[in-house]
């Protein structure tokens, strides 16, 4: 379950998460749940297509968060696969991930 706030835009989240070269994104978090409220962020996974450099990798990130948070009014976490070294955060994902693309 996406949120409502959310799955309203999926289709233009998806476009700009394709024209940023993201290869895999995912939901996870309040927004998958019904947990979610007005004051909730929406937190998000991206992996990056292969091969791009790293400068051009971290500006691809910042449009995408950019992006993100004017288009959906709220502030975004926005997370990358290879980032995420915590075990509780890994278990939050495999529990509530939802994939976007």
């Amino acid at each position: 379950m996406i949120h409502p706030t959310v799955q309203d835009h999926l289709t233009q989240i998806r476009a700009v998460l394709q024209d940023n070269k993201v290869q895999k994104a995912y939901f996870f978090g309040s927004v998958c749940t019904e947990d979610f409220t007005d004051k909730s962020d929406i937190d998000i996974i991206i992996n990056f297509q292969e091969g791009l450099d790293p400068l051009t990798r971290g500006d691809l990130w910042w449009n995408v968060y950019f992006s993100l948070e004017e288009m959906l009014k709220r502030p975004i976490d926005l997370l990358t696969e290879n980032s995420i070294e915590n075990p509780y955060l890994k278990k939050e994902l495999e529990r509530t991930m939802q994939e976007i693309l």
